[in-house]
């Protein structure tokens, strides 16, 4: 097994069944496992298994993401929106699934153990959406609350 990100290897996580909407990673792995296997795979094949254009068997790796994902920034035209292929990589994916979550409502302790971070570094990675998460809020600041300032009440006697 390659180089982990939290080092530990062998660490799994677990996901529990969603709906049958297609969202339901159970049904996604069984999915998986039989085109692996229909396609003369067998049990010591990875997970990540896939066969390319000509037929032959390869596995994911790190490098495969990273080009996968650079071919698509090119070919969605996301240059134009400042993305170049030398600032994507498979580390893109840890940092948007991290903001995604973040944007989904997931609080830090949830983020933390989805992405299995052993520090709070993958703080770091959220990119919060200013307009996302500020929306509403001048509304709330708006309204008074009333308070008495102790400090104050103190220091003047």
């Amino acid at each position: 097994m390659p180089h982990q990100k939290n080092g530990v290897r062998g660490q799994t996580t677990s996901h529990e069944a969603g709906d049958d909407d297609g969202t339901n990673p159970v049904a996604h792995l069984a999915d998986l496992v039989h085109h692996i296997i229909s396609h003369g795979g067998d049990a010591d094949d990875m997970l990540c298994t896939f066969w390319n254009e000509r037929g032959q068997k390869c596995e994911v790796r790190d490098y495969t993401i990273r080009s996968a994902l650079r071919n698509a920034v090119a070919k969605k035209g996301m240059t134009a929106y400042g993305f170049t292929k030398q600032n994507v990589s498979s580390h893109s994916l840890r940092a948007g699934g991290a903001t995604a979550l973040k944007l989904a409502g997931a609080d830090s302790l949830t983020i933390k153990k989805y992405g299995r971070w052993r520090s709070e570094t993958f703080e770091m990675y959220i990119h919060e959406q200013i307009s996302f998460f500020s929306k509403g809020w001048s509304s709330t600041m708006a309204v008074r609350v009333p308070y008495i300032n102790m400090g104050a009440i103190a220091a003047a006697a």
